[in-house]
C-alpha cells in the first residue's frame, strides 16, 4: 500500500508520522476502555503506516498481532469491512517485500504476542524482538506426504494435462476464456466451436476432458448438448455457463449429466478451478443442496458451489471446532493463508465472524450441524 502524496518523500512519511501518531493514541484508549477488536482495528492500521515508511518486517509483526486478537473475538479478520482493499495492498506489498517465508514468520512472531506485549510493540518506536520459542501447547506443523510428484523446469508441482473444449455462439466470449485457460500449463483448449453440432463432432476428433458450454447455444441447449457428447464419449466432463441465475435449467442439465453450472461473470479463478473440479469427476454442487434440488424439495437451492478446495476444507474443520492454528497444523499450510480462506469464506458468504460463517454455511448446506 502507496500513500501518495505531492511527490515530496518527506510529506509521505509526515502524514505517515501523524497518521501513526493518533494511531498509537487510539490504540491506548482501546485498551483503556477493554475494546479488543477496536484495538486489532487500530493495530492492523498502524501495520498499514508501518509499510508505508517501508519497514516491512514490523508491519507483518503488527498485521499477525492485530489477527491474534481478532481470533480471541471470533471476527474472520482485524479488518474492518470498509477498509479490506488497504488491507489487502497492505499484505501484498509486505509479502512482495519481504518473500512468503520471511512474511510468514515475522506475522507468526506476532501472533504469539500477547495483548498486552502487542500493545506495548505497536507503541514503542524502533523496537526490535526476538521470535519467541514454540512451546509444547503449539501444534506441530503438518509435514507434507511424501509423494512421487512431477515438478516442472521451474520446480513447480505439474499437474496432469486436462484438455477443454469450449462451446459459445459468441466468438469473443469464447476467446475470452481460452486465454484465461492459457494462462494455465495444465489447461490446454483444443478447440472452441460456435454451435452444439459442431462440438459433438469435434469432440470426437479431439477427445476433451471437459467442454465448456453456453447453455443456450444456437441449435441446441446445454442439456441436449450434454446428452449428445455423453454418447459420443461418456468420459466427457460438461461445464454449462450462462449470463443469469436458474434453477430448471441447471435440474435440466445436471440430470442430463453435466457436472455443473458456472455463471459468466465467475472470477477467472474460480472458472480454472471449476474446470480442474470437474476433470476430476467432482459435482460443482454441495451434495445436500444437490439432492434437494433434484428431488424438488428446495426451490432455493445453490446452482453450484461458491468455495475452492481450500475453502471448504477450512470451513469443515472450523466446524469441528478447530482454531486457525490448529487449521493451519491439520492442512500443512501457514497461518497467513488460514485467514485468507477466512476472510474469503466471510465475503462469499457475507458473513462477518466466524460464528456467522457457521450459521449461513449450514443454512446452504454446506456443512452438517
Amino acid at each position: 500500500m502507496e500513500i501518495e502524496g505531492n511527490g515530496s518523500g518527506d510529506a509521505v512519511d509526515i502524514g505517515a508520522q501523524h497518521a501513526s501518531r493518533l494511531l498509537t493514541q487510539g490504540l491506548e484508549l482501546k485498551r483503556q476502555i477493554d475494546d479488543a477488536l477496536g484495538a486489532a482495528w487500530c493495530l492492523e492500521a498502524l501495520a498499514w503506516t508501518a509499510a508505508t515508511e517501508h519497514d516491512h518486517r514490523r508491519a507483518a509483526i503488527l498485521l499477525g498481532a492485530a489477527q491474534t486478537i481478532a481470533d480471541a473475538t471470533g471476527a474472520p479478520t482485524a479488518t474492518a469491512p470498509h477498509f479490506v482493499s488497504y488491507q489487502r495492498d497492505c499484505e501484498r506489498q509486505v509479502r512482495s517485500a519481504l518473500g512468503e517465508d520471511a512474511f510468514e514468520s515475522a506475522f507468526e512472531v506476532g501472533m504469539r504476542m500477547s495483548p498486552h506485549d502487542a500493545v506495548t510493540y505497536a507503541t514503542t518506536p524502533n523496537q526490535e524482538i526476538v521470535p519467541p520459542q514454540a512451546t509444547q501447547s503449539d501444534p506441530p506443523r503438518a509435514q507434507p506426504e511424501q509423494t512421487a510428484t512431477a515438478f516442472d523446469a521451474a520446480g513447480q508441482p505439474q499437474l496432469p494435462e486436462i484438455r477443454v473444449l469450449i462451446v459459445d455462439r459468441n466468438r469473443v466470449e469464447a476467446d475470452g476464456i481460452r486465454l484465461v485457460l492459457n494462462q494455465h500449463a495444465d489447461l490446454q483448449v483444443v478447440g472452441i466451436a460456435t454451435s452444439a453440432a459442431d462440438a459433438v463432432a469435434l469432440a470426437s476428433e479431439t477427445y476433451p476432458h471437459v467442454v465448456m458450454a453456453d447453455y443456450q447455444l444456437s441449435d441446441w441447449t446445454g442439456a441436449e448438448l450434454a446428452t449428445r457428447l455423453h454418447k459420443v464419449e461418456p468420459a466427457i466432463r460438461v461445464l454449462l455457463l450462462s449470463a443469469v441465475v436458474s434453477n430448471p435449467l441447471l435440474q435440466e442439465a445436471v440430470k442430463a449429466g453435466a457436472q455443473g453450472f458456472l455463471l459468466k461473470t465467475q472470477p477467472a479463478e474460480e472458472l480454472v478451478h471449476a474446470v480442474r473440479r470437474a476433470a476430476a469427476g467432482e459435482m460443482l454442487i454441495p451434495a445436500v443442496r444437490l439432492a434437494a434440488m433434484l428431488t424438488g424439495s428446495d426451490q432455493h437451492a445453490q446452482l453450484f458451489d461458491l468455495l475452492t478446495g481450500r475453502e471448504r476444507e477450512v470451513l469443515r474443520l472450523l466446524a469441528a471446532g478447530l482454531d486457525n492454528r490448529h487449521i493451519a497444523a491439520r492442512m500443512g499450510i501457514g497461518y497467513v493463508t488460514v485467514r485468507s480462506h477466512l476472510r474469503n469464506l466471510s465475503s462469499k458468504l457475507d458473513a462477518h465472524s466466524k460464528v456467522e460463517i457457521l450459521a449461513r454455511s449450514a443454512e446452504l448446506g454446506l456443512i452438517v450441524r
